[in-house]
Order: C-alpha cells, then sequence, then structure tokens
C-alpha cells in the first residue's frame, strides 16, 4: 500500500467556500453524506451525535452550505466555555446596564445567525437554565436579550452537537426531555474511525500531502508493516488525531522511509484495542514478528530491523523488553 489513492472512488462532501471537503471511502460515510444532503433541502433543528475529533462541526457547516440558507451567516459557539452567565450574554444579548460591567448593548451570537445557521457544540454542557432559554428559542423562536423585557423575533437553523448519546443524558436528568425532543427534528450520528477503517488511508493521503505541500517537504515513503501500524491504531481521537499525527509521522522519518519503531513510539496506546487484554495480543503478535525476523537473518540485527520497517535501537530496545538475547546465549528467553 503506498500514498496513491484513485480519488475519483472517494465520496466528497462540500463544507462551503474556504473550508475542507469532508472525503470518505466507507459506505456508511456515503450514507451519512447523503442524509447531510436530504436533511439540508429544508433545515430546521439537527442533532449530530459523535465522539470528540469525528468532525461534528464540519458536518454542521455542511448542512449550512448545503441548505436555502447558505447565503446568510453560519454562528458557531462551544456550550463548554463559557460560565452561564456569560454564556447567556454571548448567546442571547444583554441590555446596558443588565449587569455590572455591561456599559454598552450586546446583540447576541442568536441574532448574529439571523436568516442563517446557528451551531450549538457540546450541548449537553449546557446550564438548565441556559437549556431552558435554548428551548424557548427553538421552540418560538424568539430571544430575550439578558435585561429586557421584551423578547425579538429570530429565524435560525439550529444544529446542535453531543460527544455523547444525549438520551443518556435525558435519562441521568441533566438535560431538558424537551428540548432533547425538539433538537431531534433530525439526527445525525457519525461512526468513530474504529469503525470505518477504509477511511484511514485516504485521509493520511490528504494530510500528509498537505503538511508536505506546506513544508516543502518530500511525502515519505512508509512500508506495509507501517501502514499496518497505522491501518491497526485505534485511533480514540478519531480524524482529528489523524491529522495531527501527520507531524508524528514526518517526525519518525528516516532517510526518506517512515521508521515503524519511532512512530509507534509517537502514537503510543491504542494501537490495538485499548484495554489490557487486547494490548498483550498486540505485544505478544510483534514479539513473534520480531522472532521471525530475527530467526530469518540469522539472529543479524541489520537485517531483521529492515525486515520489521525500524532502527536498529528499536530493535534492539525491543529485545530487551521482552528478554530475548542471541541465539545460543545462556538465559535466553522465547
Amino acid at each position: 500500500m503506498d500514498w496513491e489513492k484513485d480519488t475519483d472512488s472517494l465520496f466528497r462532501l462540500s463544507t462551503g467556500a474556504g473550508q475542507p471537503d469532508l472525503l470518505a471511502a466507507s459506505d456508511v460515510m456515503r450514507k451519512r453524506f447523503d442524509s447531510v444532503r436530504l436533511i439540508a433541502s429544508d433545515l430546521g433543528m439537527v442533532l449530530i451525535e459523535g465522539e470528540t475529533g469525528t468532525g461534528k462541526r464540519l458536518f454542521a457547516r455542511a448542512l449550512h452550505a448545503h441548505s436555502p440558507r447558505r447565503r446568510g451567516p453560519f454562528v458557531a459557539v462551544s456550550l463548554k466555555e463559557l460560565s452561564p452567565t456569560l454564556l447567556e450574554s454571548e448567546l442571547f444579548g444583554h441590555t446596558r446596564g443588565a449587569f455590572t460591567g455591561a456599559i454598552a448593548e450586546k446583540v447576541g451570537l442568536v441574532e448574529a445567525a439571523h436568516q442563517g445557521t446557528l451551531f450549538l457544540d457540546e450541548i449537553p454542557k449546557a446550564a438548565p437554565a441556559t437549556q431552558a432559554k435554548i428551548l424557548r428559542l427553538v421552540e418560538e423562536r424568539e430571544v430575550r436579550r439578558v435585561g429586557d423585557p421584551e423578547s425579538r423575533k429570530v429565524d435560525v437553523a439550529v444544529v446542535a452537537a453531543s460527544n455523547t448519546n444525549l438520551w443518556s443524558e435525558v435519562i441521568a436528568g441533566r438535560f431538558l426531555h424537551d428540548l432533547y425532543f425538539r433538537l431531534k427534528g433530525d439526527l445525525i450520528r457519525i461512526p468513530p474511525l474504529r469503525e470505518r477503517p477504509e477511511d484511514i488511508h485516504p485521509l493520511l493521503t490528504r494530510y500528509v500531502r498537505e503538511h508536505a505541500r506546506r513544508t516543502g517537504r518530500a511525502v515519505p515513503l512508509m512500508d506495509a508493516l507501517v501502514w499496518k501500524l497505522l491501518l491497526g491504531h485505534r485511533w480514540p481521537g478519531n480524524v482529528r488525531e489523524l491529522e495531527n499525527s501527520v507531524r508524528g509521522i514526518f517526525s519518525s522519518v528516516r532517510g526518506d522511509t517512515v521508521d515503524r519503531g519511532a512512530l509507534e513510539e509517537y502514537l503510543g496506546p491504542g494501537t490495538s484495542g485499548g484495554d489490557r487484554e487486547s494490548e498483550q495480543g498486540s505485544n505478544d503478535l510483534r514479539k513473534a514478528e520480531l522472532l521471525e525476523a530475527l530467526r530469518r537473518s540469522g539472529w543479524k540485527k541489520a537485517p531483521a530491523a529492515r525486515a520489521l520497517g525500524i532502527s536498529r535501537p528499536t530493535l534492539y530496545s525491543r529485545m530487551r523488553m521482552w528478554g530475548l538475547r542471541d541465539l545460543g546465549q545462556p538465559g535466553e528467553k522465547v
């Protein structure tokens, strides 16, 4: 496997001018892209669920870009980044003198999204009082600025995102039942990257080529063992982790080829399964591969390291870790 990929066979979804397209090879993501186009044609209220790093904000942008509201504003706000008091002021605005420090009238983000799309990220983090005001917004299509007795009509599509199953928050009593069903006018669940491994190769290809172009570096060579490592990694941070790992891939280059051992150390936990049993199984597999490479090379370290796609220091490190010594030496453990 190399960096070449038939881009005509990939599925793409535009997320708007100046934004990267969503890209996938898996059929499950093709179906999600089709759902976005269908939902966007009559965009109202949408709930997006997916683990951290799966691309919920880009999906929200895609909904906006494919909707009749595309010429209007796209306004995004993370509900976990501000205290409830500041959040309500940011979302709904305030009047002059509404609280200490309110020296001028402020238009909130909801009003700023008029005739466009409001994206509410991390919706479970909203305080109960904020949830009640969001419920009023989606029911009445109106907002009331902090300190203002009068309500104002707004025309916005509301896209909310959660990195957990929002219904579980309702069951636990942490999220308003009525707001959940209002937001769930349409539901999009984005599967984690580990459930669609066929998307890893095209996404890595994109990010590696972009980094090479941006930094003026050559695209590194990767042998089958390196690809096996990357395709077997659990990617707990999903697409965001994969994109951020590109620097690690380039820093693992020795000569013009990615060193598997250096990359493995960079990636850390999550290579195969994330639990102790699967981690042990992965270690057993790597130990068996190392032993086989050593036996094939007559226990010569340089050719064994080349066969495994790792450096000689990494090979020595693994031999020490697994208690392996040269064949025929006393105390050899195999």
